[in-house]
């Protein structure tokens, strides 16, 4: 199967970046959302000096804990790299029970960038 980079969304992802709001990506199964997001987080390697991204993926089992937004939010603590631009994207959202109450707590933390897919 070819391979067709997403350029369209790549430029509105990057022209949104680093600001307070959460970017939700959304279609349907198996559509490339999450080849689109690590096309974008290889670019935001190759544009950025020292960039803290962090990759959490509901669909491996040891990444679960996360749903619980408590949990959450001590990773995104522990994690935080001052003087960075901190990147924070959740993948598999659809397989979390309380994604209101997940994106709530994503949305009340400072110096994130998020992105949920």
């Amino acid at each position: 199967m070819k391979y067709f980079r997403r350029t369209l969304y790549i430029n509105w992802l990057s022209k949104n970046k680093n600001t307070d709001t959460v970017k939700f990506i959304t279609g349907i199964h198996g559509i490339g959302k999450t080849k689109l997001m690590l096309d974008y987080i290889g670019d935001i390697y190759k544009s950025e000096s020292d960039p803290n991204v962090l990759y959490i993926d509901f669909n491996i089992p040891h990444h679960g804990r996360y749903m619980d937004p408590e949990e959450l939010r001590k990773r995104l603590d522990s994690e935080y790299l001052e003087g960075s631009f901190n990147y924070v994207i959740i993948d598999g959202a659809q397989l979390c029970g309380n994604i209101d109450e997940l994106v709530k707590c994503l949305n009340d933390i400072i110096g994130y960038d998020i992105y949920i897919i």
